[in-house]
């Protein structure tokens, strides 16, 4: 384990002088002196820390200042304004400014000359954040830390030499664009659980058996359908990452997954790591350069908010949620994380559970009832798969009932029908928050399950939703209400 470092105030070590040019500077000066609206040509490539000479980038502010508050710049106005800058005034005041614009003919090679800047400027900020790296380091600070602040740096620079949105062309989506829909890496039936370029994550409550469940996850990505998922590269790579447990559990998890795959001997097609003893910023390095170096296809995350700070920070669980979408997009993967639930309330905690459920593919929400584990989609961005179950027989998970059998789906959808046709029944319409409850109190499902439902009956057209927010039985449906005798004794006792 690396020891930590007691923090003190580093030396500075100077340097010579940075990469400049006062002429490409004075030639961008002239030409917004010389024609007022030539400003907004480089408004959104340049600010003042790109001029290196502080002169030039006093004169630089004062015409930004100027131009924000609508006024014209020219070298009239920009003389009012120096009144104090210092720097201005040492290299001659009104004499230098009035210079600035005698040779400029044109502004025709204004861009040119604000990317040269750009790029300067670039480079002092990477020499710079160098130049605090080996002071830091001298300092005798921690590598990981002085990793992060020289990432950060490099990242904020190629923002700034190469601005988000520079290009908007390249972000732009056409009606007659031909977009493949994302590669599946688990499936069940038509229903995608977790795609290419997505990430998900597993919710539950302690002890819910949530690791078993990444367990089958993997096992099913790799062949084994006992679960009734389908893998879309069971020829693929996982990684599997745990955070939470000591080597020797994690070597359970690593044996169980080799049962169900019925493998007697290594396959380097499954990496396992256990990352319990490092901190959270070391675990994040960890984490990218594995899928860097492996390349998975999926990547089981058991612990995912051991690779954060604080949960309850908005920003930094922006940045960490990003920094998985990224990776996922960047290496054509899949990342799903583990996540547990807050005592009592049944939400993902913090502002990084809020996180999580807005920008996961799928959240899949694991709930023990006695001695069965049942699996259903919390959220999920696509269609919703059916609920499947499982239960612990000789350290293995093993299914429950049948899997995504027809007939089991044909019941499920049959006392769906039923639900809606004693409902809705008489003609009636309702609201949405009025039919959620009302099913709820007739079904005995939870308001998650109950929305699902709804969705469903909307989908096989036992019910229609208008366009003034109320829903109806369909024409058909309110026609076989009138021959059928369906009340709710009779509703209750249909099996689901």
């Amino acid at each position: 384990m690396r020891q930590p470092y007691k923090k003190q105030e580093p030396e500075f070590i100077p340097m010579g002088t940075m990469p400049n040019s006062l002429e490409a500077e004075k030639a961008v000066l002239g030409a917004l002196l010389l024609e007022s609206e030539a400003f907004d040509r480089v408004s959104d490539i340049l600010n003042a820390d790109c001029f290196y000479n502080s002169a030039n980038r006093e004169i630089y502010a004062i015409i930004c200042d100027l131009r924000q508050s609508g006024k014209r710049v020219d070298m009239i106005t920009v003389s009012q304004q120096i009144g104090g800058k210092t720097a201005i005034d040492g290299a001659g005041g009104l004499v230098y400014i009035s210079m600035l614009s005698v040779d400029i003919l044109s502004t025709a090679n204004l861009e040119q000359h604000a990317f040269v800047l750009l790029e300067l400027a670039a480079k002092r900020k990477m020499l710079t954040t160098c130049q605090q790296a080996t002071t830091l380091l001298n300092a005798g600070a921690d590598v990981v830390d002085v990793c992060d602040m020289v990432k950060l740096s490099t990242d904020e620079n190629i923002k700034t030499f190469n601005p988000i949105g520079s290009n908007l062309k390249d972000l732009e989506i056409h009606f007659s664009d031909q977009i493949q829909e994302p590669d599946p890496i688990l499936k069940q039936g038509d229903a995608l659980l977790m795609s290419r370029g997505n990430i998900s994550f597993i919710k539950g409550k302690a002890k819910a058996r949530k690791s078993f469940l990444s367990s089958i996850f993997v096992t099913s990505f790799f062949g084994n359908d006992s679960f009734g998922l389908q893998s879309g590269s069971p020829d693929g790579k996982v990684l599997f990452i745990d955070s939470e447990q000591a080597n020797s559990h994690v070597h359970k998890v690593l044996r169980r997954i080799y049962k169900l795959c019925n493998w007697s001997i290594e396959n380097s097609r499954l990496k396992v790591l256990a990352l319990r003893e490092y901190s959270f910023k070391e675990r994040q390095i960890i984490l990218e350069k594995a899928i860097k170096d492996y390349r998975p296809d999926l990547i089981i995350l058991d612990g995912a908010v051991d690779i954060i700070g604080d949960f309850n920070s908005a920003e930094e669980s922006k940045q960490v949620i990003g920094l998985l979408m990224k990776l996922s997009t960047e290496y054509n993967c899949h990342i799903c994380g583990v996540l547990h639930e807050g005592k009592g309330n049944g939400e993902l905690r913090g502002h990084y559970g809020a996180e999580a459920l807005n920008k996961g593919e799928t959240v899949f929400e694991v709930v023990k009832n006695e001695d069965v584990s049942t699996v259903t989609p919390n959220a999920t961005r696509n269609m919703p798969f059916d609920d499947f179950h499982f239960r612990i027989e000789n350290s293995l998970p093993e299914p429950v009932g049948d899997i995504a059998k027809p007939e089991k789906s044909a019941l499920a959808n049959g006392k769906i029908q039923s639900i809606m046709r004693v409902i809705l029944k008489a003609p009636k319409a309702m609201k949405h928050g009025d039919l959620l409850t009302e099913y709820m109190e007739l079904s005995g499902f939870a308001k998650r399950a109950a929305n699902n439902h709804i969705a469903k009956a909307c989908e096989l057209c036992f019910i229609s939703k208008s366009a003034d927010g109320f829903y109806r039985l369909t024409k058909l449906e309110s026609r076989n209400v009138e021959s059928e005798n369906i009340n709710t004794d009779v509703v209750q006792a249909m099996p689901f």
